[in-house]
């Protein structure tokens, strides 16, 4: 056996091994990692596990579909989750003008989006940030 090869065949069965990882592993933002669960479904609002678990679009750091829904997958992740992921830390850390900034493009989208992607309880915390930031900044 050659050097190259000596080099390249662990390198290929660690490529494989990631790989068969990646499709069978969907990582939270918390890092937590869910194992031996797939997703069965998702739209705007919410994805579907295998399972029955809901999970919400912010709180899904990324996961492998292996299908052709997966850059819509991933588009949500980052029009959908990553906004309200940002807006949620910035109101635990108590940053109302930080949140502001956050919640006023998606506030501009609430009041114009008839069938809206987010639930009453992202509704309340984009419309709270909103008023809070306003109030602050008089």
């Amino acid at each position: 056996m050659t050097k190259l090869t000596q080099i390249s065949i662990p390198i290929i069965m660690m490529l494989v091994a990631n790989s068969a990882l990646a499709q069978s592993t969907i990582v939270l933002r918390n890092l937590e990692l869910i194992k031996g669960k797939s997703i069965e479904s998702f739209d705007r609002t919410a994805v579907q596990l295998t399972d029955g678990t809901e999970l919400s679009w912010d709180e899904i750091l990324r996961a492998n579909l292996g299908n052709d829904r997966q850059e819509e997958f991933d588009q949500h992740i980052i029009e959908i989750g990553l906004p309200i992921f940002r807006l949620k830390s910035r109101i635990k850390r108590g940053d109302w003008t930080g949140a502001g900034l956050m919640a006023e493009p998606i506030f501009s989208d609430l009041q114009l989006i008839e069938k809206s992607p987010f639930t009453d309880d992202i509704k309340y915390l984009v419309n709270l940030a909103t008023m809070k930031s306003r109030f602050k900044s008089g």
